[in-house]
């Protein structure tokens, strides 16, 4: 078969059957440069056409595939947050087919890939963090008394995973600028989201998705740009430092009566 006929039997309809899980049901499609997205309440999957995988229609029996693309769906708060919520968001400014629609999805797909990657490292930390707990606490005398105390377990890395965490989150600052990049000409660079959240107020009402989102946001957003400007521009009085374990007395307590506690 020569590759016009390929290409034309391409065009026909398909059905593809997704491996979802039982209980598990499809709550969105949308469809990015890189492969058709179907969010699931459990899950996000990709697929990807013939055409995606065998673009020279060289092929006559070029499969759609489909891949697991996160372990997350509708029912978690990042995708609720971000692709979901934004969806609904462009759909009130811009036609599906304008360049400024794809722009707006294409910074809440980074936005929650930054969001699950930040996840993904607080819980690799966390989890190690309690596992050393445990093994201190389980023999707290040997660590605590004694001529010479058996020197405190570390958390593998735990220096360079907070950094990775720290650029993750200047990394997300950066892309919800430039979200406002794409809603209007005004600046709100720099992290000056207080200021988009008043002209949200201002052009869309304070009861408007916007307003409402970045209301929410506010909180969080400021913890992020505080600690992102602690360690760019340290002060005496302002900075953030990994100490990993240490052990203190507890509030209240003789110095003897010893906690481990993780700085």
């Amino acid at each position: 078969m020569d590759k016009g006929k390929i290409a034309e039997r391409r065009k026909r309809a398909v059905s593809v059957k997704l491996d979802l899980e039982k209980g598990d049901r499809i709550r969105e499609f949308l469809s990015r440069e890189s492969g058709f997205f179907t969010v699931t309440l459990k899950k996000i999957f990709r697929l990807n056409s013939p055409t995606d995988l065998d673009p020279d229609h060289e092929h006559l029996d070029a499969p759609w595939e489909q891949s697991l693309f996160l372990p997350h769906g509708s029912t978690d708060p990042f995708v609720a947050r971000t692709v979901l919520q934004s969806r609904e968001l462009a759909d009130i400014f811009f036609s599906r087919h304008s360049d400024q629609y794809r722009a707006l999805m294409d910074i809440a797909w980074e936005v929650l890939n930054s969001l699950v990657s930040l996840r993904v490292i607080k819980d690799r930390l966390e989890k190690r963090i309690n596992e050393v707990c445990a093994i201190v606490e389980a023999d707290l005398d040997t660590y605590t008394k004694g001529q010479s105390p058996r020197a405190l377990p570390i958390v593998e890395y735990y220096d360079i995973e907070f950094r990775s965490f720290v650029n993750e989150v200047r990394r997300v600052l950066s892309t919800i600028s430039d979200l406002f990049a794409v809603l209007t000409p005004q600046d709100f660079s720099d992290g000056h989201f207080h200021r988009a959240l008043q002209w949200a107020q201002r052009e869309r009402g304070e009861q408007s998705l916007l307003a409402q989102m970045l209301a929410s946001d506010q909180r969080w957003i400021k913890l992020w740009i505080d600690v992102r400007i602690a360690i760019e521009h340290p002060k005496k009085d302002r900075y953030v430092e990994t100490l990993n374990f240490a052990l203190e007395p507890k509030p209240h307590c003789s110095p003897t009566d010893l906690a481990l506690g993780a700085s």
